[in-house]
């Protein structure tokens, strides 16, 4: 019997590794389909729940887990946080590292940046419309550019921008940059990835032995090499 997990396609190395590590574990297969979060085309996750599809685990941000609950589509019941997603910095192979292991060091960073590479949702907005801020950068709002048709990380290794700021998961599938860490705690913008089966059906013991293995030591141990970090933890 095979289990059908739907979730983020910006978290697909630590998903696949996951549902490879549960079939090898359980003996049951793990079929993952993997799409953008939200939005208003049809293979969005979002899309795909009102649409009415049909599958045994659903994986989204809890904020939007919760606004599915809301709207009938996902269970309260079953509903479990398994990771932080945490946005870090990078700058294309090759050039000098920028320490950012402090608020003070990572404000200075970002001053010195000619450009600055952000995604066009999640960490994106968040950069724009908090970090900087909190940072009291406002006025570098000017060398921010919104990075379209391909990721962040790839921006910089192609030299259009001087420094990407992303999900870390996501900046370390990508080649020709050197990713600095993640920004420090007093600077994230950490989001929580959240599990939760369909609305209105019984939860099978496969669905239950999934969630249980989602917040296992396997599973961080998986989720910590993808860039990721365990809710648990």
């Amino acid at each position: 019997m095979a289990l059908r997990v739907l979730g983020p396609e910006a978290f697909r190395p630590a998903l696949t590794a996951l549902a490879a590590s549960f079939a090898q574990r359980s003996g049951h297969s793990v079929d993952t389909t993997l799409g953008p979060a939200t939005g208003p085309a049809p293979a969005t996750i979002t899309s795909r729940l009102a649409a009415g599809e049909d599958h045994d685990v659903v994986l989204l941000p809890a904020a939007l887990t919760d606004q599915q609950i809301v709207a009938g589509r996902l269970s309260p019941e079953a509903r479990v946080d398994v990771m932080r997603s945490m946005v870090a910095l990078c700058v294309r192979a090759g050039a000098p590292v920028p320490d950012i292991s402090t608020l003070g060091s990572l404000r200075s960073a970002l001053r010195a940046a000619g450009s600055i590479g952000l995604s066009q949702a999640g960490s994106g907005n968040f950069v724009r419309d908090v970090l900087l801020a909190r940072l009291d950068l406002s006025g570098l709002a000017s060398r921010c550019q919104t990075i379209t048709g391909q990721p962040v990380g790839a921006a910089v290794a192609a030299g259009a921008v001087e420094v990407g700021l992303q999900q870390w998961s996501e900046l370390l599938q990508e080649d020709g940059i050197t990713v600095a860490g993640p920004l420090p705690d007093a600077a994230q913008g950490n989001t929580v990835i959240a599990a939760a089966t369909l609305a209105g059906r019984e939860v099978t013991d496969l669905q239950r032995a999934f969630l249980t293995f989602l917040q296992s030591d396997a599973a961080a141990a998986i989720l910590r090499t993808a860039g990721l970090q365990p809710v648990s933890a």
